[in-house]
Order: structure tokens, then sequence, then C-alpha cells
């Protein structure tokens, strides 16, 4: 765009001289994503739990040094990942998942809130779950509807752009019903499925952000 190339009236409101008139940035795409949990787990399963707090130690980097032991090979502790279709999406998967098992450390609420700008609020969240064995789940949006746009701030390149994701903008509200969709789906995986609910004995923790909702609802 700073070269004349982009939106005409837009390069024309910063200042630079139109060239070519065409849509550039006003396609942008960015998968919103949120987690669910923490789901406290009651019982040892087949999903391992590593808690950084109790087993990220001097004796765990030495046997992952001399040994080659997996526990710091996690990424992120994620243990699984995984791909659904929402009922709006039937021939294509359009919601990913992340399976994370961390545990609920010290620190990491602090360090999701440091990662994406939400103040004190996972921090609050996790507060009274800290040094239990949990499973969080990241839900993204894999095929978002909604679009964003980036733009200059100006004429000058040593200007930082624009960026404007504009989340759950659609004009049909789906992304925003995929999500809630994946949400429950997640849920209900931990606390009505013997794939992990019934081995683990999961169950959601409630948000005190919320309070005034009934829980587990749509509200």
């Amino acid at each position: 765009m700073l070269s004349g190339i982009g939106p005409s009236e837009h390069l024309t409101s910063v200042g630079i001289k139109p060239l070519v008139n065409l849509p550039v940035g006003r396609n942008l795409e960015d998968h919103v994503m949120t987690f669910a949990g923490p789901f406290i787990l009651k019982k040892n399963g087949s999903v391992p739990v590593s808690s950084m707090s109790s087993d990220v130690t001097l004796g765990a980097l030495n046997d992952f040094t001399i040994n080659g032991v997996v526990l710091l090979h996690q990424q992120m502790g994620v243990v699984a990942t995984g791909v659904i279709s929402s009922s709006s999406s039937s021939g294509w998967p359009n919601l990913l998942y992340f399976i994370l098992s961390t545990g609920v450390p010290d620190g990491l609420g602090a360090a999701i809130d440091g990662i994406f700008g939400s103040g004190n609020y996972t921090a609050e969240l996790l507060h009274p779950y800290i040094g239990q064995d949990a499973h969080i789940v990241v839900v993204s949006a894999g095929k978002p509807k909604s679009k964003g746009f980036i733009e200059l701030f100006d004429n000058d390149a040593f200007s930082k752009p624009i960026i404007n994701p504009q989340y759950y903008s659609d004009s049909g509200n789906q992304d925003i019903q995929d999500m809630i969709e994946g949400y429950e789906t997640t849920v209900n995986l931990y606390e009505n499925t013997n794939a992990l609910g019934y081995k683990l004995d999961a169950r959601l923790t409630r948000n005190p952000s919320c309070a005034r909702f009934e829980f587990k609802t749509r509200d």
C-alpha cells in the first residue's frame, strides 16, 4: 500500500497517490480462540497431567538431559489436538482443539493474561485451583466467516499499521454460534463420555465473572 497499490480511498486519506485500486488488506482472517476449563481431574487416567510447579524440577531436567525422559518434550503441555465440524459446517471441520495438561501451576494465569492482554481475568479465574491436576482446552475457529482489515496509520514506512481482525462481525453471527457449540462439545467430552470424563472424573469449574448467569447455559 505504501507503493500506491491498495484501496484508493484509504491511500488518498493517508497522503499516498493511488496507482492501482485493489482491496489490499481487506480479507484478513484470524482464528479467534477461547479456552474451556480448567477441568479439575479427580482420577488418574489415560491422559497424563504434568504440573509445571511439581514436575518441572532439577531432577526432571537431569532425566531429560541424560535419559531423554519425555516430560520436557511437551510443547506448552499440549498432549492432544483435534478437529471437528460444527452443525453449520457438516462437510468440513471448522473447529480446532488443543488439550493442555499442565495442571494449574502458580503464574499460569498471569502468563496467559500477559499474552492476550486480558488484565487479571485469567489469573483470578485460575487462582483457586493452583496446584491441582487439571486440563485446559483451547477452542479455536478454524474457518471464520468474519473479515478484518489492515490499514496504514500514515504514509511513514516505519509507522505501525492498523490491524483490526473484527472478531465475531459476520452478518449471521455464525462464528460465535460455532464457538459456543465447540465449547459445549468440550464440556460434554469431559463430563459425559468414557473417553475422558468418566476415566478422569473431570468437572468444569465455575467462572466468577459469569456468576449472574445459570451455570452451563448459553446465557
